[in-house]
């Protein structure tokens, strides 16, 4: 038996963040494409076979936050979802096609306007780290004010967001800034490798994961839409027989909601939040005949809280409280209305999560999850 393979994946991706007093924003992008080759021959019997896929993926998000002040904004998303791909299989001995093509299109939109402002605070707890550790190794004279730290802060926030196409490049002036910082003001008392290797080790490793702090409510809408197209052609020439089918479809949804988060930094150790959201939304299933396949109202619901501890700069234990409403009135359509069905279902959640650093390429992860879910439904 010959077995040939071939495998080939490009996958770059796309990052900017910018904060300040009038608009916060955070925009991502991923591409990914997948190409692949598979043939087996078999010497002793006729099952050859091959298998020929092709997959491109893109994704989108801009998320936009406009203040009039620190306290009122409008915020704006997008999110765009694209999905293409193809795939053959041959088996050639007893001429067996199996050809499918897959299209998915998926567009979503925040509009929502609020009160309130969620603030990263990561970059804070990453300084007094690194400063927390030179005092400790005695290449700090002391720790310096909060006036200080805040600007330590805010200089590590920039640095960190500054653009680079070299990676090694944008490491070595990250490291040429903290230090220039801590000299200029005065706050080294020597300077040797293990100073260095200090707040490297910290710069590399102490920035995860990331804490925010602050609490906001907002309300608006969110519209989405879907267009999905899945056809499979299936044929067999011995003797000759074809199976097609092909499934299109169009979904329009749109969500009316209101939320509260509110996420705060106790102190360097402990970590707390909560948030609730409520919407209600209409979505409809056109196919491609143009009638209505599927139309629904439905209300969700969902709250949480969580409570994070850090006893050092490598290691999180966190605890999260969750519950989870679902309610839907289904109307199915076909050439007649059908009857309405109803569903709902209610969810609470309990979740422990203990993260510890071992090394760059060694982390320990415990994860435990205690779920309940009771559902009705009824026509």
């Amino acid at each position: 038996m010959k077995d040939i393979n071939f495998n080939g994946k490009i996958s770059p991706s796309y990052s900017f963040y910018k904060n300040n007093e009038k608009i916060i924003t955070n925009q991502n992008a991923n591409l990914s494409h997948r190409n692949s080759l598979d043939k087996k021959t078999n010497t002793y019997d006729t099952n050859d076979f091959r298998n020929k896929t092709n997959d491109f993926q893109l994704s989108y998000s801009s998320i936009n936050a406009f203040y009039f002040n620190r306290k009122f904004f409008i915020e704006t998303n997008l999110f765009v979802n694209l999905h293409y791909a193809r795939s053959n299989k041959d088996y050639e001995t007893d001429n067996t096609f199996i050809h499918n093509k897959m299209n998915n299109t998926n567009l979503r939109m925040d509009i929502l306007t609020g009160k309130g402002r969620i603030e990263p605070v990561g970059d804070v707890r990453l300084a007094v780290y690194i400063l927390e550790d030179l005092y400790k190794t005695g290449h700090l004279k002391e720790i310096p004010d909060n006036e200080l730290i805040t600007e330590f802060a805010e200089l590590i926030s920039k640095i960190k967001n500054e653009r680079f196409f070299d990676f090694r490049i944008k490491e070595i002036k990250e490291i040429e800034a903290i230090d220039s910082f801590l000299q200029k003001n005065n706050l080294i008392t020597e300077i040797n490798a293990r100073y260095f290797a200090s707040f490297i080790d910290n710069w590399r490793y102490s920035n995860q994961p990331q804490r925010a702090s602050g609490k906001k409510f907002y309300i608006g809408l969110t519209p989405e839409i879907e267009f999905y197209h899945n056809k499979d052609d299936y044929q067999n020439l011995n003797p000759v027989d074809f199976f097609p089918s092909d499934y299109h479809w169009n979904t329009y949804n749109i969500d009316a909601k209101v939320g509260y988060v509110n996420e705060k930094s106790l102190n360097l150790y402990w970590q707390q939040g909560y948030r609730a959201e409520i919407l209600f939304g209409y979505e409809k299933k056109v196919g491609k005949d143009k009638l209505i396949k599927d139309e629904n109202l439905n209300l969700n619901a969902n709250a949480s809280y969580f409570i994070s501890y850090y006893p050092n700069s490598r290691t999180r234990i966190s605890t999260v409280y969750s519950i989870f409403y679902y309610y839907e009135s289904n109307s199915r359509f076909n050439e007649e209305l059908k009857p309405v069905k109803k569903y709902f279902t209610l969810s609470p959640n309990f979740r422990t999560n203990i993260d510890y650093y071992l090394s760059p390429q060694l982390r320990l992860n415990l994860y435990y999850s205690l779920n309940y879910n009771y559902s009705n439904s009824e026509i």
